[in-house]
């Protein structure tokens, strides 16, 4: 029943765990309870005192010791890479990308895009060229992931509104990634 318990705080949307230590019994318990990417969560294990971290990216999971407690209790890490370098391999996460233009740092040729009537975009993956493109391309060399880049066929880039009750409405390219179509803008 723990198990259970701690994998559904991991998983729950309306809270963000961001970091924390959860103790556990054995290393199985970990390998059972992966926590996403952006979760700085970490493992004791009680009968070693081993600290591990492992998460799931694109359906894999990375299971890595951080250190370990000696008998007199200091602890000793056996990294030194940060959070951000531990965590730095997609392992080729798939990942859409709105953008329009903005010129000098990004230009666009729609002369061959393809309009995707569904989502109403254009599919510019390949027709894109400038300053944030170039930025992105090394994050996803970096990064090891995968994109496609679309623009929308409205043009839009808002606006975002919040409302009295702090409800916030958007719309444009921000709501392209607000409901889940893409995960990032490019702008």
């Amino acid at each position: 029943m723990f198990q259970q318990e701690i994998e559904s705080i991991i998983k729950r949307n309306d809270l963000e765990l961001s970091f924390g230590i959860i103790f556990v019994n054995d290393t199985k318990f970990i390998h059972d309870l992966p926590t996403k990417i952006n979760q700085n969560v970490q493992f004791l294990v009680v009968e070693t005192w081993k600290v591990y971290e492992c998460y799931k990216i694109n359906g894999i999971k990375t299971m890595k010791q951080l250190g370990f407690f000696d008998v007199n209790f200091h602890y000793i890490p056996i990294t030194t890479l940060s959070f951000e370098e531990r965590r730095s391999n997609f392992h080729g996460y798939k990942t859409k990308v709105m953008v329009e233009a903005w010129t000098p740092y990004l230009t666009l040729n729609l002369n061959p895009a393809i309009l995707d009537v569904n989502s109403e975009t254009y599919d510019v993956t390949n027709l894109t060229k400038g300053r944030e493109y170039d930025l992105l391309m090394d994050m996803q060399n970096y990064m090891n992931f995968t994109t496609t880049i679309h623009k929308r066929q409205d043009g839009k880039w808002g606006p975002i509104k919040r409302l009295e009750n702090g409800t916030v409405v958007t719309a444009g390219i921000v709501e392209s990634v607000t409901s889940g179509f893409a995960e990032m803008n490019l702008w």
